[in-house]
């Protein structure tokens, strides 16, 4: 064998070991990013289950709610509007309607749960109503309610 034959042939080795090498290690490679998509698909699997259950329990609650109001007289021209509730109510608005003419409002930040407030409301002929309006702080969303006096 010449000089020229055995470099040649250690190149063909080195190159043979090489293209082992990357053989194997782009099986790895395969084998981790496999393993890597196993893991992404299960946690967007759970992410879903997660999001779907939150969703269920939001409309469990929405369900479950009930209008928290109750008004009671006080004296005179004077009542009480109570949250009788489990929830805090935001932004409350008592709108007091006599007849068709503009209503008397009365604005609340928060009545908070089992609490109250008082408010005026003059009983005469015709109508009155008592209209609340209110947001509820775990959904957001804005609710109403109407008695008549």
């Amino acid at each position: 064998m010449t000089a020229s034959d055995w470099v040649t042939a250690v190149i063909a080795s080195a190159a043979l070991v090489v293209s082992i090498w990357a053989a194997f290690s782009s099986q790895r490679s395969a084998k981790h990013a496999n393993a890597a998509a196993v893991l992404s698909a299960n946690a967007s699997v759970r992410a879903a289950d997660a999001a779907e259950r939150q969703t269920e329990i939001a409309e469990e609650a929405r369900a479950a709610y009930r209008v928290p109001w109750v008004i009671e007289h006080k004296s005179g021209s004077m009542h009480r509007l109570v949250n009788d509730g489990d929830e805090a109510a935001k932004n409350v608005a008592i709108q007091v309607r006599y007849g068709v003419d503009e209503p008397q409002s009365f604005m609340f930040p928060t009545i908070d749960a089992r609490s109250s407030v008082e408010f005026v409301a003059h009983r005469v002929h015709g109508q009155v109503k008592i209209r609340v309006l209110w947001v509820r702080p775990v959904t957001g969303e804005e609710k109403s309610w109407e008695y008549p006096l």
